[in-house]
């Protein structure tokens, strides 16, 4: 499939940086599997995956450390985010930063929640970007792994990657809605 490949490989790792820079775990798990098939860099994936992340988890901290309570207070359906994100930060500070970005419905508001805290700068960073290359490394690798598995299951899956590909896509864009769904209707009531 001429045009995915080249598509892949002139504005894949872009992609991947935009996504990444949000609750992106499709856009790095097609990235990995993009790997597997030879269209893009299984370390490059990593590597601009752990920027994304950091980069959007940074911003959204210092937005919290700048913009504080108001931020989080013009915004009601954070509320029970916030609120689960302080009980969980009392107790395990440097634990919920490398792992915050694996809770559904925490990157954003746990990071804007952290920069409320008492948290310094200093230690957030060094965290987050090690939290970030943990969840990088997992979600990139556990693409690469789901082609292999492929591989295995349908044999040379290049004969399949027209459908393969936006399937996922798909597949991952619906889970991202139906949880958006969820979590509005959570927050109606």
């Amino acid at each position: 499939m001429p045009e995915l490949e080249s598509l892949l490989r002139h504005y894949g790792y872009a992609f991947l940086l935009v996504g990444s820079l949000v609750e992106g775990e499709t856009t790095v798990a097609l990235a990995g599997l993009a790997a597997h098939q030879g269209y893009m860099n299984i370390i490059a994936v990593i590597a601009v995956t752990t920027v994304g992340a950091t980069l959007g988890d940074q911003f959204w901290f210092h937005l919290g450390r700048y913009r504080g309570k108001a931020f989080l207070e013009r915004r009601p359906k954070w509320k029970p985010a916030i609120e689960r994100f302080e009980v969980l930060f009392a107790r395990w500070d440097v634990l919920f930063i490398l792992g915050f970005r694996f809770l559904y419905g925490m990157r954003l508001a746990g990071a804007v929640a952290m920069g409320t805290s008492t948290v310094s700068t200093l230690k957030f960073t060094v965290f987050n970007v090690l939290g970030a290359l943990i969840w990088a490394s997992l979600i990139g690798y556990g693409g690469y792994l789901l082609g292999n598995a492929m591989e295995k299951l349908l044999g040379d899956i290049i004969s399949y990657e027209q459908w393969i590909f936006p399937s996922l896509l798909v597949l991952g864009g619906g889970v991202w809605i139906w949880r958006t769904i969820r979590r509005r209707r959570a927050a109606k009531t």
